[in-house]
């Protein structure tokens, strides 16, 4: 028995790229209206935001900028629903046919006929399920875990914890019964250390642009001999191995 355990954002829908575009909007607005002149790119964007709770990443994100934890407990959700409210229009008018890579829907093809298989979709978005039914992969899926659960379970935490992934693979073991190969599909910096340091058998880091030598060595030491694989798109992934 198979489970394979997917990340969304990046790994099977371009919406990384509408993330981005949403965090990238809340930090002008936070520059504009606290006076402030916080620096964004995407480097900065891949080690403070990508692939983690929201909530969690934008309170570690201001702390480290210097903003009072005064302004940020009584502010915090307030720029929470802006970015949320972007990120949806955003989404609104992205095009569903460029939401998907397409390597990404010939390997769930791949898999959705393989038997004693369940696929899982693990992501720390509450937007996952929607981004599913919008691009119509929902019935590719047993079943989805996201970031609402971190709010409905406060005992599971988010990337680069391996809790969501322990979750899943949790609930996957309970369904099957012995020989588990649990694989995880990533490709943001915490959803790769997540996925190493989860109970999973194999990660694959799904690198569909270069993140440097610097953040490939420090992940590679981590996961310290298991099985941890960097391929640039599930075209490169040999067929026999799943």
């Amino acid at each position: 028995m198979t489970a394979f355990l997917f990340d969304l954002d990046g790994v099977i829908t371009r919406t990384e790229e509408i993330h981005y575009n949403a965090w990238n909007s809340l930090i002008e607005y936070i520059n504009a209206n606290y006076l402030l002149d916080i620096k964004f790119s995407r480097d900065i964007y891949r080690e403070a935001f990508d692939g983690k709770p929201r909530s969690q990443a934008l309170k570690q994100f201001l702390i480290n900028t210097g903003m009072s934890d005064k302004v940020i407990k009584n502010d915090i959700q307030k720029l929470l629903n802006k970015k949320d409210n972007d990120f949806r229009k955003l989404l609104t008018v992205y095009p569903v046919e460029k939401l998907v890579y397409s390597d990404s829907l010939r390997f769930l093809d791949i898999v959705a006929k393989k038997k004693n298989s369940y696929t899982v979709l693990v992501s720390s978005s509450r937007n996952a399920y929607n981004v599913l039914k919008k691009i119509g992969l929902e019935s590719y899926f047993r079943f989805v875990i996201d970031g609402n659960l971190l709010r409905e379970n406060p005992a599971v935490r988010g990337k680069p914890s391996p809790d969501m992934f322990n979750y899943a693979i949790n609930k996957c073991t309970g369904l099957i019964k012995g020989g588990e190969n649990i694989v995880v599909f990533e490709d943001s910096i915490a959803g790769v250390e997540a996925g190493i340091r989860s109970n999973a058998t194999h990660v694959y880091w799904i690198q569909r642009e270069n993140f440097g030598s610097t953040i490939e060595s420090r992940l590679e030491k981590l996961a310290d001999g298991k099985n941890l694989k960097r391929i640039g798109n599930f075209d490169s992934i040999n067929r026999s191995m799943i």
